[in-house]
């Protein structure tokens, strides 16, 4: 597999410790499956990686959005929007994943899942940062 892990930079960092500290766990998860992936794991073993990897996803956008609430984020709303739509990106992956076993769709996944993790916290995540003065 040619991806790349995900090594924790300050780039990365909205100035906000609990969304940091939670940023840097979902790249320690992608790694965890990307190396799982990388050195031959089962489908299952695989399987078990992306699913703490959703289940995590999950709990950490429902926490950004509190946090984001709290703050009085102009575009909450928004934020919602994208953090659903990759929800059910990654639950698709994954759903496609089980149903195949297929390591395509493994690769599949990891990329789209380094894609999201850089540009989401790179680009929409500093928006937020900026207007509510984190940074």
């Amino acid at each position: 597999m040619d991806q790349q892990s995900l090594v924790w930079d300050n780039k990365f960092s909205v100035g906000f410790t609990k969304i940091d500290v939670e940023h840097r766990i979902l790249f320690s998860l992608y790694n965890q499956l990307l190396d799982d992936c990388q050195r031959g794991q089962g489908s299952s073993v695989i399987g078990d990686s992306l699913d703490r990897l959703v289940a995590y996803t999950e709990t950490h956008f429902s926490h950004e959005e509190d946090i984001l609430e709290e703050r009085g984020y102009s575009q909450l709303a928004a934020h919602r929007k994208a953090h659903a739509e990759l929800v059910n990106q990654v639950k698709d992956l994954r759903d496609r994943f089980y149903a195949s076993r297929d390591d395509a769709v493994a690769r599949e996944t990891m990329t789209f899942v380094h894609n999201w993790l850089t540009k989401h916290v790179l680009g929409t995540d500093m928006a937020y940062a900026a207007e509510l003065n984190f940074l």
